[in-house]
């Protein structure tokens, strides 16, 4: 859901009333998203507040989720891993390299995606404590590693994510 200053920023009006100093007003996602992204003042900068608008509110969300949220008996994110994919999304914000989506890993964890054109990568934050990352191309070969739970790893890591999307 897209702050109110984001959202009237690209035009977008509530579909509730909205009440001064209330920030409990329903957007249309797909049509906000979609303004957004089109918005020819700031485009970039709009687009990448909305984008981790988005995910810091996933992630809050995944808290909620419970075992077997799949059906498949994942387990849920737990702690450790909705701390780290924090600490991760903060160093991102830093370095303005902006997600795509996070999501829930059906291997117990939460999963921070990246998605332009023919590209891909994702950083996993496992309930093990362990991170571990992937990028590809198209059809190519995914090119996996480990990430230390280091600070410095980790950027590393986000370094070489927007190295695969800058190339």
């Amino acid at each position: 859901m897209p702050s109110l200053a984001l959202a009237l920023a690209v035009g977008l009006r509530p579909s509730v009333a909205y009440t001064p100093g209330v920030e409990a007003v329903t957007w249309n996602s797909d049509e906000a998203l979609q303004r957004v992204l089109e918005s020819q003042e700031g485009s970039e900068y709009w687009r990448s507040r909305w984008l981790f608008d988005q995910a810091w509110t996933r992630l809050q969300e995944l808290e909620n989720l419970g075992p077997n949220w799949d059906s498949y008996g994942a387990a849920a994110p737990n702690d450790a891993a909705r701390n780290t994919a924090e600490r991760i999304l903060a160093l991102l914000s830093d370095l303005a390299v902006s997600p795509t989506r996070v999501v829930a890993s059906s291997e117990g964890g939460v999963g921070i995606c990246f998605v332009h054109g023919d590209r891909y990568a994702d950083i996993e934050c496992f309930n093990t404590g362990e991170i571990v990352a992937a990028r590809y191309r198209g059809t190519g070969e995914p090119h996996v590693w480990q990430i230390a739970p280091e600070q410095d790893a980790m950027i590393a890591a986000i370094e070489q994510i927007r190295a695969h999307f800058s190339a």
